[in-house]
């Protein structure tokens, strides 16, 4: 690292003064790591030679690392540097929508942070990309839903939405946020609050008009699902208040019971059914969910699931979620006899899989019904000839 690179690391603004004014030296040149002297004095958190360099003629103020290609603005809000921030924004020359080599922009990156302050300087510049992605596909506003940053989101929602269509063709005279945005994985904003369990931030986007509040994800998990499956009950609450929401949903995945986080499993040779929100809380053993969702109105119980086409009430005896299988038992119109593709029923399986505690539970149920049904057709005048 020699000349104004060396000075603007060690901070020397007089040193830098004197290199610059010498004829030949290049304020643009750049060290081994591929950073000029305007990025090092960012990095090293020089304010005073920052000035110095940001009053040259023919800066570089778009001029990217060759490490991670992140431009002086994106070290600078990466840093928290506000002051820096603010007189980086004042060149004329700044380019706000240059991404790392990972596709973030400085307003993604001070989403990420939750630096409320920068990001509202950010979004002051006419040319930012509200809707700009990283290379997974996530937004700013869906990175701060996912990252539970709920100042940011707020924030972000202030902007005024647009549509797809809009979104695709342009057709806005200023650009606005898109707040159904998918990632790689097909999640929305509201989709990644409601996997993670963000309970104020699912509660905000429910509130933004024409949110999708059953979008799907590539294999058709709406945010119900996510939700349930990761057992965050208020999360799900609040989605089930919800007008227009999928609470018979078919999805695409599903829990194999041993972690509470619901991952798809496709068994080659096996019908795929795809499953409720329901169906993935029993399976995943998330009773309080499961508690939930049989209150909402038009609840199916006895939808089927997964690639055995169980009933909820057949992959909780599977999975061994005895307080699931109790719960589900008091809905008065399960199907305890309900099979799966394999022809086998919840007292089946769960006695095949050595639960015998559920085994026993299922087996007294089964009793109790039979015994009401009895007694009812013995309660009915017999027809003698």
């Amino acid at each position: 690292m020699r000349g104004p690179r060396k000075a603007a690391h060690a901070g020397h603004r007089d040193v830098v003064r004197l290199l610059l004014a010498t004829r030949g030296i290049n304020v643009n040149t750049r060290d081994d790591s591929g950073n000029t002297a305007l990025l090092e004095a960012v990095q090293q958190k020089r304010d005073i030679v920052i000035q110095s360099l940001l009053a040259i003629p023919g800066i570089d103020v778009n001029a990217k690392s060759t490490l991670h290609g992140r431009t002086p603005l994106f070290e600078a809000i990466n840093g928290r540097q506000t002051t820096v921030v603010q007189a980086l924004l004042a060149n004329p020359s700044i380019n706000v929508n240059i991404r790392d080599e990972a596709g973030i922009t400085p307003l993604w990156q001070a989403a990420h942070n939750g630096e409320i302050l920068l990001v509202q300087m950010l979004l002051a510049s006419p040319r930012v990309d509200v809707n700009a992605a990283d290379i997974s596909g996530r937004t700013p506003l869906a990175e701060a839903a996912w990252e539970n940053q709920q100042l940011v989101v707020e924030l972000l929602l202030s902007i005024p939405s647009i549509s797809l269509v809009q979104l695709l063709l342009g057709k806005v005279a200023k650009p606005g946020l898109y707040v159904n945005a998918k990632d790689q994985n097909g999640r929305t904003p509201l989709s990644l609050a409601a996997e993670r369990g963000h309970k104020a931030i699912v509660k905000v986007l429910l509130n933004v008009p024409g949110v999708d509040i059953n979008a799907r994800r590539k294999r058709d998990a709406t945010p119900l699902h996510l939700a349930a499956a990761s057992g965050h009950h208020e999360a799900v609450q609040l989605l089930l208040t919800a007008p227009g929401a999928g609470v018979n949903a078919k999805g695409g995945f599903y829990s194999s019971g041993g972690s509470s986080i619901a991952r798809p499993l496709f068994v080659p040779g096996e019908i795929y059914h795809g499953p409720t929100p329901l169906w993935v809380a029993a399976a995943s053993g998330q009773h309080e969910v499961v508690q939930m969702l049989l209150a909402a109105p038009g609840i199916n119980v006895n939808a089927k699931g997964g690639p055995g086409g169980g009933t909820p009430l057949l992959i909780a005896a599977q999975n061994g979620h005895e307080k699931v299988v109790q719960i589900l038992l008091g809905a008065p119109d399960v199907d305890l006899s309900a099979k799966d593709d394999t022809g086998r029923t919840p007292l089946e399986i769960a006695s095949w899989k050595g639960h015998d505690r559920i085994a026993k539970l299922l087996q007294q149920t089964q009793q109790k019904a039979k015994a009401k049904t009895a007694s009812i057709w013995d309660a009915v005048p017999r027809i003698t000839s």
